[in-house]
């Protein structure tokens, strides 16, 4: 069985996404449920209220609780200015995401949905419209756990990248089998087994937080590609 943590390392500890849940097993793409999967519903995803600016290494971590604190007040004016350069740049994260995997579901030869659908706070739907129209052979869940910028370190050798990832389940719309469930996650620190890993584009970096706020323009076009990537990527796991 496969478990995972769906965390990610920051700051003094642990950064909490979407709160520390517990990634279910992954379950490959049903391949013989394929043939009768033509329609898919996306349920809208459930999105973290802010990007994350996260600084995995500080020297903050060495000093104890005081440290902490200060790292947790520099984290939040990274968050506080990350923000509003995502609205300065007129870029709605969860708004795009599910668009392109809209598009990407489209150009697999699906046809597809928006759902709305009620949910518990970091948790897949307990269950599923049983009267949507049109009606639809399956449900696309996704939780997005965190989107933004990581740096790993402190240094030339750990710049800031455009950081996303999800975790994502197909749901039968006829017999409420698992058809596929697994996590997506572009630029995690250290690689982590048990995932499906997207390596960053080389050269979407910034030196320091500074270099990567005054590059506005580049830095959401690096967030961009973190979300087309992502998308096609669970386009390609759910065919």
């Amino acid at each position: 069985m496969r478990i995972l943590s769906f965390c990610v390392l920051g700051l003094a500890s642990l950064v909490l996404l979407s709160g520390c849940h517990t990634a279910p097993p992954e379950i490959p793409f049903d391949k013989a449920a394929a043939s009768r999967v033509k329609s898919i519903g996306i349920v809208v995803s459930q999105f973290p209220e802010e990007p994350v600016a996260v600084l995995a290494t500080t020297v903050g971590q060495h000093m104890g609780l005081l440290g902490a604190l200060v790292d947790a007040g520099m984290n939040s004016s990274r968050v506080t200015k990350v923000e509003a350069m995502l609205i300065s740049q007129g870029f709605v994260a969860d708004t795009y995401f599910i668009a392109k995997l809209k598009e990407t579901l489209e150009a697999e030869g699906y046809k597809v949905f928006i759902v709305s659908q009620k949910r518990g706070k970091g948790d897949f739907a307990k269950d599923y419209p049983v009267n949507f129209y049109p009606k639809v052979d399956a449900y696309l869940d996704i939780i997005v756990g965190a989107y933004g910028y990581l740096a790993a370190g402190i240094g030339d050798d750990a710049p800031y990248r455009p950081t996303f990832n999800a975790r994502v389940k197909l749901v039968s719309s006829i017999d409420k089998s698992v058809l596929m469930q697994d996590v997506v996650a572009y630029n995690v620190p250290n690689n982590p087994e048990n995932i499906v890993t997207i390596s960053p584009d080389p050269e979407m970096k910034w030196v320091d937080f500074d270099t990567l706020m005054a590059d506005p323009v580049r830095a959401v076009s690096g967030l961009r590609m973190a979300e087309d990537l992502t998308a096609s990527t669970l386009g390609k796991l759910a065919h």
